[in-house]
């Protein structure tokens, strides 16, 4: 990604905005599975998993901003591409749920909740003399982590911003689920949408 950026003759980390697609992913109940194992039974448990959280976000171009503990942050828009990063971050929602459903954490099989949203956001390096990171701010960011948060509360495994869900072809719009007044932590009421793949709703005997 670095060499990407580097070929678009601006500096590497000189702050500059755009519009960004964004991704977060966490484990459900991560908290309480955790207590009761040892730092090296959560790091022999936790490295499946972000591995192949990897190596699909990389699979559909995405790139991981970071980890916060088991959830990571990736997102789309850093350099131009041929593809609609939007359809591309959905996919990749669906490829982790698919295939993260194989794994376990804590002896129960592993779920996850997904938050995805689009927006202009600040791209750069910040922090001290001491310390920088290269990463992106700015409310949609925010807001994508407040949608993966939602998730539990309700019921889906995928919720999105509005931002993100009208950027969707139809054919793909039509397939969420609208709620006009979730009130999101931190983020107050939203319009959010919510996507359960076809294939986990005829796994569970639900429509």
């Amino acid at each position: 990604m670095a060499q990407r950026l580097l070929a678009t003759g601006k500096q590497y980390g000189a702050p500059r905005f755009i519009d960004a697609v964004l991704l977060f992913a966490d484990i459900r109940s991560f908290t309480e599975r955790s207590v009761s194992l040892t730092p090296e039974q959560l790091v022999q448990e936790l490295n499946p998993y972000l591995d192949l959280v990897v190596s699909v976000i990389h699979r559909y171009k995405g790139m991981i901003d970071k980890f916060i503990g088991d959830a990571v942050f990736a997102l789309w828009g850093l350099t131009a591409g041929t593809a609609d990063p939007i359809q591309q971050a959905l996919q990749c929602a669906q490829a982790l749920l698919a295939t993260s459903a194989e794994l376990s954490f804590g002896g129960v099989p592993l779920q996850l909740g997904i938050g995805l949203n689009a927006g202009r956001v600040f791209m750069g390096n910040i922090g001290s003399e001491g310390k920088r990171q290269f990463t992106v701010l700015g409310h949609p960011v925010n807001l994508a982590a407040r949608c993966e948060e939602a998730t539990k509360a309700l019921h889906a495994p995928i919720v999105m911003g509005e931002d993100f869900a009208r950027r969707l072809p139809p054919t793909l719009f039509a397939l969420l689920r609208k709620l006009e007044q979730a009130v999101l932590k931190g983020a107050g009421v939203q319009t959010v949408y919510t996507y359960d793949p076809p294939e986990r709703r005829e796994k569970e005997g639900r429509r």
